[in-house]
């Protein structure tokens, strides 16, 4: 078949040559075809990659609430209606439970919402069974139990 070594030789490079390329030129053919199969499947036109939403605005400081409030805030009204009249939600919730007394009182779950004004005062309100229960403003200067 091959007539002298030089011809072997050369019949042996070609051959491994095309072994060595036939992988790189098979990838090539198959992501070739997944491109044409992609581009068959998207539309023509690729919509923008989606952005990061733009970090929300930070909300402005809100006013103090002054002593005055306690004037507005009414025995019985419930959380809504206090976050009405003081204009914003309370900065702090917590509760405080009471046995009662056997005999003379029952037990009761007062719900404490707190706002906090910059200058170190706060407005505490509690609710028992959903209405305002107790109230009471708290200077920077003057401890809770005080009120």
């Amino acid at each position: 078949m091959f007539e002298n070594k030089t011809s072997l030789l050369l019949a042996l490079a070609v051959g491994v040559i095309a072994l060595l390329l036939l992988p790189t030129a098979y990838n090539a053919g198959k992501n070739a075809a997944l491109r044409q199969g992609q581009a068959k499947e998207q539309p023509a036109e690729s919509p923008a990659p989606a952005q990061a939403p733009a970090p929300e605005p930070e909300a402005p400081p809100r006013a103090p609430l002054p002593p005055e409030i306690l004037d507005k805030l009414l025995y019985g009204m419930t959380y809504a209606q206090v976050v009405e009249k003081t204009g914003c939600e309370a900065d702090e919730t917590e509760s405080e439970y009471d046995r009662g007394e056997a005999g003379y009182t029952s037990p009761t779950l007062t719900v404490w919402r707190t706002w906090k004004n910059p200058d170190g005062s706060l407005l505490k309100v509690g609710f028992v069974d959903e209405k305002l229960d107790q109230k009471r403003f708290v200077t920077r200067d003057q401890p809770e139990e005080e009120q």
